[in-house]
């Protein structure tokens, strides 16, 4: 009916003027008219919004497809953090409490914070834990909850990621039957060295113009990789658990009124109290972890059980002077040494070996000869001081530095040097070595390990000869660059004089301010009254770590911190679904061997 009148076609303009005539009348014949409408008693409330004639032209516009859109104002929502606990790899330790609590969701959330070592269950609610499972089965997770755990795609950041490789099936290929040969050969597999793997194979078989040749493959995409590609898991056999008093702060209180009693009976300069410990340092790091099919029912690594250490004596100043380091080695004789180089020359370092490169009496005098005794001539001709200048010596409750051996030996030969001992099992709070040196320290080690170790891999892709490292990791060739990376790190450390101060300030003045002239006067007066032992020397000795053994999969990665996702500006369109992300740990561990024999 409506074509066979064939209306005349109008233009946009046109249509428009007449939209706008219309608009003009329709509201002078409401104004006309709105006068005599009877008034009406307005309802208590939200006012009712009047129609005007804008609003009929704003539909009309709207529903015309030629006519422009009518923007309107859209109201933004600020949203909050969220975190999305199903790609999270605590997702498992969260339902197996939620278990043993008898599927109280209020129990579960307090155990698991009151229990973690961290804030990583801060933000964890009783009733995010409820609104994950059903109404009426509080043990049974709802459907799409259920499909996502099955699916295997925990602690995966991105699904985008894993498809780096589709366009190179044939590169991916070859990563994969490198890394189960290195696998089958014992070697330990762990991100670093999936990743010196991935980056070798690209740069040997990737196009110059592909973007394999560009990547930089993060930690969270390859062990998402391992997951997803190679149905690995991360495998350890053991674990360690340590035992820190409750009252360590009062002890550490009553630590630092000794050092303050003897700064003011004996007027020690802050250059000559001193925080000496021991730390093992691997030749080749090593872990009892590694990737692994999962549900394998033993999980062998050749190699786990190498124990190949140095001992390294790192000490630090309460002025923040970094002392020499003392590096034992394992031998016999003094040709177990690896030669002495230029820069361990100029770092003062004193190394030397034991039978079994434990710190023992022999060089724990060799400590006090060699390091202490020199680096405090050198503070007194700095500062000016007296020159029989008294030193406080802190150790931790080694059985060797509480030994009478060793306290006769200080008494007789270096009366100078006064004790102070560590709480036993407070050094994690306590002791400036173990809170802020020797994780920097080994950090540093590790990386010179990485990157000599990704050469090695190199050339053997290069070679077409995938062995692993083991035969790379004779003593003739590890000893010297262990001594080369422990000199290149104890450097980099002795620049870093702020870190050693915060240490000192954590652990001592924190607790008591021993360079304030009036807490040293207040702790002497304890000595005095006899409320406190200057002499001080602790019954108890440090407690070994205890072990237990784990024989199932672990549901984490070398991904461990929860981290919340944090959301911008809500906009008018429909946003899409969270994505997944993952949790990333700095990892060094990795683990090999050698079958040569020790000097």
């Amino acid at each position: 009916m409506q074509t066979a009148l064939s209306f005349a076609p109008i233009t946009t303009d046109e249509w428009r003027m007449q939209l706008t005539h219309i608009a003009s009348a329709t509201n002078a014949e409401i104004a006309a008219r709105s006068p005599l409408m009877p008034t009406e008693k307005r309802a208590v409330g939200r006012p009712k919004r009047t129609l005007h004639a804008n609003d009929v032209l704003a539909a009309a516009a709207a529903a015309n497809d030629n006519a422009e859109p009518v923007m309107k104002k859209q109201k933004t929502v600020t949203r909050g953090e969220y975190t999305d606990w199903f790609s999270s790899p605590h997702i498992h330790q969260i339902l197996r409490e939620y278990k043993r609590c008898l599927y109280r969701a209020r129990a579960t959330v307090s155990k698991l914070k009151a229990e973690a070592p961290d804030d990583r269950f801060a933000r964890l609610t009783h009733t995010t834990l409820i609104g994950w499972h059903d109404d009426k089965e509080k043990h049974k997770l709802k459907p799409q909850y259920q499909a996502y755990l099955e699916s295997g795609l925990e602690n995966i950041r991105q699904n985008g990621p894993l498809r780096a490789f589709e366009e190179h099936p044939a590169i991916e290929e070859e990563i994969k039957q490198t890394l189960l040969l290195m696998r089958s050969a014992g070697t330990a597999v762990n991100s670093h060295v999936i990743r010196w793997v991935m980056d070798g194979i690209i740069a040997l078989r990737a196009p110059p113009d592909s973007p394999l040749t560009s990547m930089n493959f993060s930690k969270s995409f390859v062990c998402a990789w391992a997951r997803k590609v190679l149905t690995w898991s991360w495998r350890k056999s053991t674990t360690a658990a340590s035992k820190l008093p409750l009252d360590w702060e009062d002890q550490g209180v009553l630590m630092a009124k000794r050092i303050a009693a003897t700064m003011e009976t004996h007027d020690v300069h802050p250059s000559l109290v001193i925080n000496m410990d021991q730390t093992g340092v691997h030749l080749v790091p090593t872990s009892n972890w590694t990737y692994q099919a999962r549900g394998s029912k033993s999980v062998a690594v050749v190699g786990a059980e190498d124990k190949r250490q140095i001992t390294v004596c790192i000490a630090s100043s309460l002025e923040g002077d970094l002392l020499p380091p003392q590096l034992i080695f394992q031998g016999k004789t003094p040709r177990s040494l690896p030669s002495l180089t230029v820069d361990a020359r100029a770092a003062k370092a004193d190394v030397t070996f034991s039978e079994n490169h434990w710190s023992n009496q022999t060089t724990m005098r060799d400590y006090i000869e060699k390091i202490v005794i020199p680096y405090a001539e050198s503070r007194i001709q700095l500062f000016k001081l007296d020159a029989d200048a008294k030193i406080i010596l802190v150790l931790d409750v080694w059985s060797v530095h509480k030994s009478e051996e060793f306290r006769f030996y200080l008494r007789t030969q270096h009366p100078r040097i006064h004790l102070v001992f560590v709480p036993a099992n407070c050094t994690s709070k306590l002791q400036v070595a173990d809170v802020v040196l020797q994780r920097p320290f080994k950090h540093v080690i590790t990386q010179r390990f990485n990157e000599w170790a990704s050469e090695v891999v190199l050339n053997q892709i290069a070679e077409g000869k995938i062995i692993g490292l083991n035969d790379s990791l004779k003593m003739s060739t590890i000893k010297p660059l262990a001594l080369d990376w422990c000199i290149e790190s104890w450097k980099s450390l002795k620049e870093r004089k702020s870190l050693i101060i915060e240490g000192w300030k954590k652990c001592v003045t924190d607790l008591y301010n021993v360079n304030n002239p009036e807490k040293r006067i207040e702790a002497l007066k304890c000595i005095v009254k006899e409320k406190l032992d200057i002499a001080y020397v602790p019954e108890e000795e440090e407690q070994d770590e205890e072990e237990s053994a784990h024989e199932e999969d672990s549901d984490e990665d070398e991904l461990d911190i929860t981290k919340p996702r944090v959301f911008g500006m809500q906009g008018a369109r429909e946003r899409t679904p969270a994505k997944q992300f993952g949790y990333q740990l700095a990892s060094s561990a990795i683990c090999m061997t050698d079958d040569s024999s020790t000097d």
